[in-house]
């Protein structure tokens, strides 16, 4: 299922996937676990410059979760944004945007039985993990 769709990316932002080897098995709806990465790598080309930026897409696992990071080197998130970051109609793109995307990718993740948070330091970059349970654990 990972991610081979990286349209959004400007010309000089450098892209970097680092999977761990082998298959891992969960229980979801493809298109809108794809929807979500696509959404994040989308959001974080928006804000990242193109010269040194660089999106970093990663897996990880222990026992019962899958872990999908997508981490970036761009201006960070300001500590008053993160915390509204996830909520509806909440945006730092100006009118023209609804601010209904991470809030609907944050349901999304949560309907799944995972979950998406993001770490993030103003002028160092953000980091946004999604942990999903692996088939055989959904109930974790």
């Amino acid at each position: 299922m990972l991610i081979t769709y990286t349209p959004y990316l400007m010309g000089g932002v450098k892209f970097t996937k680092k999977f761990i080897a082998g298959s891992i098995v969960f229980q979801a709806v493809e298109d809108q676990v794809k929807q979500v990465i696509i959404n994040l790598i989308q959001n974080t080309s928006d804000s990242i410059s193109e010269i040194g930026g660089h999106i970093i897409l990663t897996t990880d696992k222990d026992e019962i979760h899958l872990t999908l990071t997508v981490q970036d080197n761009e201006q960070g998130i300001s500590e008053k944004n993160i915390k509204s970051l996830f909520n509806p109609f909440y945006t730092t793109k100006g009118i023209n945007d609804s601010g209904l995307g991470l809030s609907i990718r944050h349901g999304i993740i949560k309907s799944h039985g995972g979950n998406i948070t993001v770490q993030s330091k103003a002028g160092e970059g953000s980091t946004f993990p999604i942990t999903l349970p692996i088939q055989g654990n959904l109930s974790k």
